[in-house]
């Protein structure tokens, strides 16, 4: 497990079932098609161990941030686009819970599994908002964006419309904090997303000796929602640390630190822009 983890409690078996649950009514609709399937299977996958997510970045989290504040009393911090509660988990956390924390989605499902979080942890409710990243121009800008694994969930233009926002959305001198996982070329190309599927099956059923042990989920559902996450997740691939410095350079930010880490088998970039 990685170093720090356990300062930080995360009750996955708890909220899971939860996040499950609500998402059958609070997920919206997008282009005709809802989100649940995305948000009420995505903490089962992390109990799995199949998904990236913040507490793997704890560390780097809880180096960053505290800096990026600075002398701040109250730092303005915006957690920009989450699959639940763990980003603002972690993020608050870093922070030794005085920031000003806004946390931001598309959805209403993670914003509300934000806000049981912060309740369960007895942590002060942040600032819920119900919007498009790229389109959202606060009314105070911020001292610091964190997000994490979320630009690659656009396409490279919309990608650079995000970037060009949160440029704007920060003060001067405020800091970008953010992770990227960095694909292999060849892993990529070889069997494509039928592979990937496969793999992701292989997994799941990989998990039935202990799996109700986690959950009351059916072992047999835990399965089909895994791959069906696998034949319907989509996002931009990136292979190149300097694509995404390249982005951060392009839509303003003069100074980019990105560190490669590999976790759990994956590399990721993991960057700090200011």
């Amino acid at each position: 497990m990685h170093r720090g983890v356990l300062l930080l409690s995360e009750p996955l078996f708890e909220s899971s079932a939860w996040l499950d649950a609500v998402s059958r009514w609070s997920c919206r609709d997008r282009q005709g098609g809802g989100c649940a399937w995305y948000h009420g299977t995505w903490q089962y996958l992390r109990m799995i161990d199949l998904v990236s997510n913040p507490a793997w970045h704890h560390d780097f989290l809880c180096e960053i941030l505290p800096g990026a504040a600075g002398e701040l009393i109250t730092p303005r911090v915006l957690v920009s686009g989450c699959a639940d509660y763990s980003l603002y988990a972690h993020s608050a956390f870093a922070l030794g819970g005085r920031a000003a924390m806004t946390t931001l989605d598309w959805c209403p499902t993670p914003l509300a599994a934000t806000e049981w979080y912060a309740r369960r942890a007895g942590l002060s409710r942040p600032e819920l908002l119900l919007e498009d990243a790229v389109l959202h121009q606060p009314e105070e800008p911020y001292d610091v964006i964190v997000s994490d694994s979320f630009l690659p969930r656009f396409t490279p233009e919309a990608m650079r419309k995000l970037v060009d926002g949160w440029r704007k959305s920060l003060r001067d001198g405020g800091t970008i904090v953010t992770t990227v996982r960095i694909r292999s070329r060849s892993g990529a190309t070889a069997g494509g997303r039928g592979s990937a599927v496969d793999e992701w099956r292989r997994r799941a059923q990989d998990s039935a000796p202990y799996w109700n042990a986690l959950s009351t989920l059916p072992h047999a559902e835990l399965v089909e929602r895994v791959v069906y996450f696998a034949e319907h997740q989509e996002r931009t691939l990136v292979y190149e640390q300097g694509d995404l410095e390249d982005i951060l350079r392009l839509g303003g930010f003069d100074n980019v630190v990105c560190r490669l880490a590999d976790i759990n088998g994956k590399r990721f970039a993991r960057i700090v822009a200011s």
